[in-house]
């Protein structure tokens, strides 16, 4: 189970232009390593360094693009995360019912969707007690929204985090064993979640270390497949206008080979095992409409699937996960 340290970025804009061939390029350099010297690109993609250097500026400015930290959420204290899903009452727009959930402390994401329930919100806490405190005295006192069922985690059975034929952060879901970090490598990561390029001697100097220092941690981390540093992209600016979550309900048998079948499929960029009246959640990044009504289909017939009840995206809310 992973997350992206993921910068404010609050509603998603639309419409938006697709990124173009060099631009990918560049981005997918900046997947393969998220601080590699704007130099080395620029000779990698044919282009002068100054070209890059505005090219990065130009992604970060559009949004289309995070160079951030991803890392397990277990390694920052989070040991309980949990899908909520809510129903509006009229009473409030709810784009503002969204944004209230959105600035949540436990909250990293909302979506306002179309589907059985209107909003959707992902939460991320330290551990079960204090989830159901975030239930009880944050979530259900958010006025114009009813809570309608809250399914918490078993375990994330894949996670990929775009959809671009690019290099990914995380293949599977597997956690490395034997990882602990201390409070400098935590606050490294946060640093590195808000800004990915951040030069080592102005993260030292803040954290009151020497850049040895700093360098020796990050590569300490990366090493042990604890941190990655790299871009992370909007499925948006690639043709990725269509997006939905998937609560399935299995048949009662063959959970592992239809995770499998799942996988396999190339709009999937997110499966999480929960507990609640359905047993998977499934995340679809899809170019159209076409692709996930086609995609809907397939997922219906496979053997081991009882329901799919799709909650298709409108507006969707990031915000930073800030370690507490």
């Amino acid at each position: 189970m992973t997350i992206h340290l993921l910068a404010q970025r609050g509603r998603r804009r639309h419409p938006v232009k697709a990124l173009t061939a060099l631009e990918l390029a560049v981005v997918k350099e900046l997947q393969r390593d998220g601080r590699a010297p704007n130099s080395v690109i620029a000779r990698t993609v044919g282009v002068t360094e100054k070209t890059v250097r505005r090219i990065i500026g130009e992604l970060l400015e559009r949004q289309a693009i995070e160079i951030t930290a991803v890392t397990f959420p277990h390694l920052l204290g989070y040991r309980a995360m949990a899908f909520a899903l809510l129903q509006t009452d009229g009473t409030r727009p709810r784009h503002d019912v969204a944004d209230e959930l959105a600035a949540l402390g436990s909250v990293d994401y909302a979506a306002i969707t179309t589907g059985p329930t209107d909003l959707m919100i992902n939460a991320v806490c330290q551990d079960l007690d204090e989830l159901d405190s975030v239930i009880e005295n944050e979530i259900h006192k958010v006025a114009g929204a009813r809570l309608v069922e809250v399914a918490p985690y078993l375990s994330l059975r894949y996670q990929r985090p775009s959809r671009s034929g690019l290099p990914t952060a995380v293949p599977t879901a597997v956690t490395p064993d034997g990882i602990t970090m201390d409070s400098l490598d935590r606050d490294i990561i946060r640093a590195l979640g808000q800004d990915g390029r951040v030069p080592y001697l102005q993260l030292a100097s803040k954290l009151g270390v020497s850049e040895a220092q700093i360098r020796l941690r990050v590569k300490k981390l990366t090493g042990m497949g604890a941190l990655r540093i790299m871009a992370i992209v909007d499925p948006v600016f690639l043709g990725f206008d269509t997006m939905a979550w998937l609560a399935v309900r299995l048949s009662g048998h063959g959970s592992a080979s239809v995770v499998e079948s799942l996988i396999a499929m190339e709009p999937v960029s997110y499966i999480a095992e929960t507990a609640g009246s359905f047993d998977l959640m499934v995340e679809l990044v899809c170019i159209d409409e076409r692709e996930l009504r086609e995609s809907l289909d397939q997922i219906r017939q496979m053997d081991g699937i009882a329901a799919v009840l799709p909650h298709v995206y409108f507006d969707l809310y990031y915000k930073p996960m800030l370690l507490r």
